[in-house]
């Protein structure tokens, strides 16, 4: 039965990269928009296995690789969808943001990951009313600083800057 674990998280990880698809789609329809195009979505694909496969490889528990899987989804369906309509619906990045933050409560490491989304969010989004200031008109949205703290609250503190 062990054995058939990482076979069981691969195909959670092609079925949750499938829902992201259709759900981009979906999001896509509504807001007449173009959908992604096919290659995109191979690729944002082809990556999310790729980093199941190598937490596989690293002996990584399943509940670890449950949530990079859940991340992984996240990350496709925000990639498509911003890809094909320049746009971050707030719904996707607060569940990113809540999918982080229970990743970091499994951990034990809850306070770290707030402290450094906080951070991130107060930085980018001081960031943002600055440069829409300077340049009249707005640079940075509202989406691309939720989802850099969501980023921020999934990554260890250290490798936030190199993202």
């Amino acid at each position: 039965m062990l054995q058939m674990i990482p076979a069981l998280l691969v195909a959670i990880t092609v079925v949750i990269q499938c829902l992201a698809v259709q759900m981009s789609r979906y999001r896509l329809s509504r807001m007449n928009a173009s959908p992604p195009h096919h290659g995109l979505a191979l690729m944002s694909g082809m990556l999310a296995a790729a980093a199941i496969i190598l937490r596989l490889y690293q002996n990584d528990s399943a509940v670890g690789v449950l949530f990079m899987t859940i991340m992984t989804g996240c990350m496709t369906l925000m990639t498509l969808t911003d890809a094909a309509s320049c746009r971050l619906p707030r719904p996707f990045t607060i569940m990113y943001l809540i999918s982080g933050s229970a990743f970091r409560l499994w951990q034990g490491d809850w306070l770290t990951g707030l402290c450094s989304a906080g951070f991130w969010f107060l930085l980018l989004l001081l960031f943002r009313q600055y440069t829409s200031y300077r340049r009249k008109t707005e640079t940075i949205g509202l989406g691309d600083v939720f989802l850099i703290a969501g980023i921020a609250i999934w990554s260890p503190p250290g490798d936030i800057p190199w993202i």
